[in-house]
């Protein structure tokens, strides 16, 4: 993003309750952390987070250079929850990769070691993809591959239990939205149950009307 406002960071937090910076570092990655303090929860267990979006250039020599980068910021900014999402360009399996030409097993692993130093670096776990096996595909239908990944530190773990990364339907971009959830099943709707024999209780139609009556704003 070529401009980062406030009212994107407050989105993000949740409430205004947050301070935030931005870095960019163009040959290497570009990184944009927010960190705060939730105003939702007591002063006793207010939770000092960090939310880096992290981008890695698809050449080799890039990649090598970012893991020491990113291992800058927690040793800069302090203790605190972490959470690294963006683009590594890195797969770390030949399943990760469909349709893909030109992507050697020599590339293949150095991904690999890329993806392995950034996770013991950083002392964080990658996030399970659900919702779709790729993030990333090519205008020719054919090409896809999981290059976009979440991290996330023990200690934001801790704070929000077991993460799931979620990857959204994509539309113009080449890269799906990615949106990381907390284990809580979402299901729905609550269903409305009915039982038959409660038409069998003389008393059914009055309490209905009446109900029905406060509901519309009409008492009867």
């Amino acid at each position: 993003m070529e401009a980062i406002s406030e009212s994107l960071c407050y989105n993000l937090w949740g409430d205004e309750d947050c301070q935030w910076v931005s870095f960019l570092w163009w040959e290497i990655t570009e990184v944009f952390y927010l960190f705060g303090v939730s105003s939702k929860l007591s002063l006793f267990f207010r939770k000092r987070c960090f939310i880096i979006n992290m981008y890695s250039k698809c050449d080799l020599v890039a990649k090598r250079r970012l893991p020491d980068k990113l291992v800058f910021l927690p040793n800069y900014l302090g203790v605190g929850a972490w959470y690294f999402i963006g683009d590594l360009n890195a797969a770390i399996s030949r399943e990760e990769r469909r349709g893909v030409n030109g992507v050697t097993s020599v590339e293949l692993r150095s991904e690999i070691i890329l993806f392995n130093e950034v996770v013991e670096d950083l002392e964080v776990k990658d996030v399970n993809l659900v919702g779709r096996k790729f993030t990333w595909f090519h205008p020719n239908g054919i090409s896809m591959s999981r290059i976009d990944r979440a991290l996330v530190s023990e200690k934001w773990g801790k704070y929000w239990g077991i993460c799931f990364l979620w990857a959204l339907p994509r539309y113009v971009p080449d890269h799906c939205p990615l949106v990381l959830k907390t284990d809580t099943t979402d299901w729905g709707p609550k269903p409305f149950w009915f039982n038959n024999h409660w038409l069998e209780n003389w008393k059914f139609k009055k309490v209905v009307e009446r109900v029905w009556g406060t509901t519309m704003g009409v008492v009867g």
